[in-house]
């Protein structure tokens, strides 16, 4: 289908062991031949072997590098063309220059994420293994790591696939149906379709009630550390990050902006956001309340909400504003409230508020966890990464099946959920069967969409410009 050979660094560019220079297409052996030496000829290699020689360059006769090269041969490649992988020396000079070769010699540089897109147009994976596949190169963590290969041995591609050829078969039930209908052959009504319709459907919504877990595996548990000026927020978010990231001074304030920082905990990516003292007063500048501001619409993103106290200041005051904070955030947002400093409070005094707290929020059907810890010291730290490691469990029978883990993949269930449910409706009101056909392929189209199946070639080149080049 491509006229073009394309290459490409596929390792990380450095010093370093080796690096590869991948090149694919019709003509990929052949520039191979014009720069790599070996006993017999390059041509003269059989397919899916590794030939050891060295790099000439064409103009000067001089060798550049001694190398490993493997031959692959279409299709039986990622890409399905034919597939050369020059294995030389690592270091920027050495790579850059056997590269340059490769492109003087005819092969044209690839495009971001042009390997796996003629993988995709070569039907060698999906458009869900494609993105998976730059999801295990991205994974920050064990756990996401463990459901991009999952998706990548087409886990959800499977699922989709079983519910997609039940409305292909619905589709030709209401085909052969209205074809053949003088003749009485077939009896297929809108009463038919919407049964057969109703488990797709209910299908459909309990993968799309998959994309809160498949987001927070993929992207991370998102949690807002949040509370008044110097109740040791930025403390905490050191000490959970085990580095000195954010300022810690004992000027109220001194976070006037989100600091946001990644970090694996228990093999799950978990994303800390430190925010801006949440305060009021006329000792409040502009830029101190754009950082309370974006405190608030931080909190309204989280999935996870740590409300710290200072339990060596005012408690009452304290106590009243993370009460308005459970009331406004704490619906289904898990909450947990950090009662700080109780190496200097001392734990009778942390437990005593933190049993206030409970029983103030259980008057209001409240229900949120708590724990003393001092962010200084380390004290009770551990048990508050249980509580989000907790959090984070939560998603673990998921892993195994096919789920969402990104928006584009969302809204084009909820397209399909859409359509079908439409048709669903129609089916049993008794609507005519070209009625629900059109609602039926309009929902079979999304899902065409979601797999790669049917899709236009804008959007493909928009989804893989996202790609690393060399991918």
């Amino acid at each position: 289908m491509f006229d073009t050979t394309i290459a490409a660094v596929a390792t990380s560019l450095g010093t370093s062991g080796i690096s590869i220079i991948k090149i694919s297409g019709c003509e990929a052996f052949a520039i191979c031949d014009r720069l790599f030496v070996c006993p017999g000829g390059f041509l003269s290699k059989d397919a899916n072997t590794i030939t050891y020689g060295k790099i000439v360059d064409p103009a000067t006769g001089e060798t550049v590098d001694k190398v490993l090269v493997s031959k692959m041969a279409a299709p039986r490649t990622y890409t399905g063309e034919d597939v050369v992988e020059i294995n030389c020396h690592g270091g920027i000079v050495v790579t850059r220059r056997v590269l340059q070769l490769v492109f003087e010699a005819g092969a044209k540089p690839a495009a971001p994420g042009e390997f796996t897109k003629r993988a995709f147009i070569n039907n060698k994976m999906d458009l869900l293994e494609a993105e998976a596949t730059m999801d295990l190169i991205g994974a920050g963590a064990d756990k996401a790591a463990k459901v991009a290969m999952q998706q990548l041995e087409g886990k959800l591609s499977s699922r989709l696939g079983k519910l997609a050829d039940d409305i292909a078969d619905i589709c030709a039930k209401i085909d052969l149906s209205t074809d053949f209908d003088e003749l009485d052959s077939f009896d297929y009504s809108p009463e038919d379709v919407a049964g057969e319709l109703e488990p797709i459907v209910s299908g459909l919504r309990e993968l799309s009630g998959t994309f809160d877990s498949g987001r927070r595996i993929r992207d991370g548990l998102y949690v807002v550390i949040c509370g008044r000026p110097n109740a040791g927020k930025s403390s905490l978010l050191n000490r959970l990050l085990g580095e000195e990231r954010a300022i810690v001074t004992d000027i109220p304030g001194t976070t006037r902006d989100t600091v946001e920082e990644a970090v694996s905990l228990g093999g799950y990516m978990v994303r800390f956001v430190d925010t801006a003292g949440l305060r009021q007063g006329d000792d409040v500048d502009l830029v101190e309340q754009i950082g309370i501001d974006r405190a608030y619409a931080k909190m309204e993103a989280a999935d996870m909400i740590i409300y710290m106290v200072d339990l060596c200041g005012d408690l009452e005051l304290q106590a009243l504003e993370a009460e308005e904070t459970c009331a406004k955030y704490g619906g289904d947002t898990p909450l947990v409230l950090a009662a700080n400093k109780v190496d200097l409070s001392g734990q009778e005094t942390a437990q005593a508020f933190i049993d206030q707290m409970k029983d103030r929020l259980q008057a209001q059907d409240k229900e949120i966890s708590a724990v003393s810890i001092s962010a200084l010291s380390g004290t009770g730290v551990t048990t508050l990464t249980d509580l989000i490691l907790e959090q984070c469990q939560a998603d673990d029978e998921l892993i195994s099946r096919g789920i969402l883990v990104n928006e584009r993949q969302r809204q084009l269930v909820q397209k399909a959920i859409s359509h079908l449910d439409s048709a669903y409706a129609d089916g049993k009101a008794g609507y005519p069967l070209d009625m629900l056909y059109a609602e039926i392929s309009s929902g079979a189209m999304a899902l065409s969409e979601l797999t790669g199946r049917q899709i236009d070639m804008e959007a493909i080149d928009k989804m893989f410009s996202s790609f690393c080049v060399g991918k």
